[in-house]
């Protein structure tokens, strides 16, 4: 009885030694994905910084701070979930996430992107994850009961040495996000700033 319960012990532990490397493989990837991002965005070190995100929220990594002139926080800012780049056998480029970053993705007030990273070639892959779009595919992924969504990546949004076309971009997405956003106190603001804008042509009449 002993030699068998010693026996159970031993593949248990063996068990939770495999699935702790597993782990301890898969955060030392996601690491190095996140400094590769890191590097690649910190070499705009005035227009964007990416900051790491809190191990108490597991679904996001980190936050890029879209930075001015000044070196100062304009007010744009978005997290950053960073997964591996897959490349499919068509040449498309994809990355799985959560469906729980959908859900994350939907209700935050600070968009949201899924960023695939290439460590080999110090490239990676951004896509935004926009509140009016993920509802429906959240909706859809839980129907189904799945855990996880592949998403086909965009191969014009790339972050990569050398280009600083994604900057702009999410600049847009930052003032799009907050024109859209379900928070109450936004649908407030638009309908008082749209009020003033009548009154204010209506005076220029």
């Amino acid at each position: 009885g002993v030699f068998m319960s010693n026996k159970i012990a031993k593949l248990e532990v063996e068990e939770y030694d495999i699935c702790m490397a597993k782990y301890s493989r898969a955060k030392r990837i996601e690491k190095q994905e996140v400094g590769i991002l890191e590097t690649l965005l910190n070499a705009h070190p005035l227009l964007t910084q990416l900051t790491k995100g809190d191990d108490d929220f597991p679904l996001i990594d980190g936050y890029v701070h879209l930075l001015k002139e000044q070196d100062e926080v304009d007010g744009n800012m978005l997290k950053v979930q960073v997964k591996p780049l897959k490349t499919n056998k068509g040449g498309t480029l994809s990355a799985t996430c959560s469906t729980d970053l959908l859900s994350h993705a939907h209700g935050s007030s600070i968009p949201v992107l899924l960023i695939a990273v290439n460590p080999d070639e110090q490239i990676a892959y951004w896509m935004y994850l926009a509140p009016e779009a993920v509802k429906t595919q959240y909706e859809a992924q839980i129907a189904a009961g799945k855990k996880t969504i592949t998403f086909r990546l965009n191969k014009n949004n790339v972050i990569k040495k050398g280009t600083d076309k994604y900057i702009a971009a999410w600049k847009r997405i930052c003032v799009h996000h907050r024109n859209t956003s379900n928070d109450r106190l936004a649908v407030r603001y638009k309908k008082r700033i749209k009020k003033n804008l009548i009154t204010a042509n209506e005076d220029t009449l």
